[in-house]
């Protein structure tokens, strides 16, 4: 598949029309060319990147697919910007693995909030802002006349490894309810508990109400940085369940950051695919019990 053949690479100076190009052809598409564009576009390094911003670009083969920038706004804040992909290369999920790179790079940054301006008439953009756990939040004013929505991800930075770095024990005391989890994330946990597909209600009627071993779980539970499909905070244990979506290369390094995340807290993940649910519900819950029973046992040995 095309995804697979993705690159990301930072900016040099032979990209500069790239990355001007790119994004002049997506904006004639969809508004028109603001002065500010206009400027930024044609002197990137002065108005990104030597401002403390970032720019990368997706490449395939020898082609460049498409570009994103990241502007520093403040300490610990960035913008998803000037985002823009090949109209050759659309279709191919490549504004997912740029989204995966974006998020991923300013994690590293130690970035605490990723904002983004954009238009509601892109619904195809605002929806793969929202499936990365973008929110909408209250509009401020946009240097773009074109925009008309701001949308921001929360990064609050996990707890690091407790002790000397080594994992510790599942009864390690101090792992809360919710990890710290921002009132943006609240609201996204709200929301996708009225959007669950088949297979979550499905594990949702077997799970709530204590029926497994009078464990009580939560659905769509923030924890940290991350909203977890099931969360049983007695075991710390978590339950994720997997479209298909789940297989896309850009999906999986997301999905290894989140179970990283939670093994670093100490929270066991399980993870299911949506075909075991629908069509094997006893095994899957005779798995969750067997793990809920052996965490219980390593918890009570490392008390003793």
């Amino acid at each position: 598949m095309l995804e697979n053949s993705v690159h990301i690479i930072e900016f040099r100076n032979d990209l500069v029309d790239h990355f001007k190009n790119l994004n002049i052809t997506w904006l004639q598409k969809y508004f028109y060319v603001e002065p500010i564009d206009e400027e930024m576009l044609s002197d990137p390094r002065k108005y990104i990147i030597d401002k403390g911003g970032c720019i990368f670009f997706a490449k395939v083969n020898n082609e460049i697919a498409g570009t994103f920038a990241l502007m520093k706004v403040k300490e610990g804040v960035y913008e998803l910007a000037k985002m823009a992909v090949d109209e050759k290369f659309q279709g191919h999920k490549i504004g997912n693995r740029m989204m995966v790179s974006a998020i991923e790079k300013v994690k590293r940054l130690g970035a605490t909030k990723l904002i983004l301006y954009s238009n509601t008439m892109l619904s195809p953009a605002i929806h793969l802002y929202k499936k990365y756990g973008f929110v909408e939040v209250p509009f401020e004013n946009s240097e773009y006349k074109r925009s008309n929505i701001q949308m921001e991800l929360p990064l609050t930075p996990g707890p690091s490894p407790r002790g000397d770095g080594r994992r510790q024990p599942r009864s390690t005391p101090g792992v809360s309810l919710h990890e710290g989890a921002s009132n943006i994330l609240f609201g996204y946990s709200k929301s996708l508990r009225q959007e669950h597909t088949p297979a979550e209600q499905l594990m949702w009627d077997n799970l709530r109400n204590r029926n497994i071993d009078d464990l009580k779980f939560r659905r769509q539970h923030p924890i940290g940085r991350y909203t977890a499909d099931f969360y049983c905070h007695q075991r710390l244990l978590v339950i994720e369940l997997d479209g298909s979506i789940h297989d896309l290369p850009e999906n999986k390094d997301y999905d290894r950051a989140r179970d990283e995340y939670f093994r670093e807290v100490g929270i066991t993940v399980l993870r299911f695919n949506n075909e075991e649910v629908l069509d094997n519900m006893s095994a899957v819950l005779r798995k969750i019990r067997e793990t809920a029973k052996k965490i219980n046992i390593q918890s009570n040995a490392a008390n003793e």
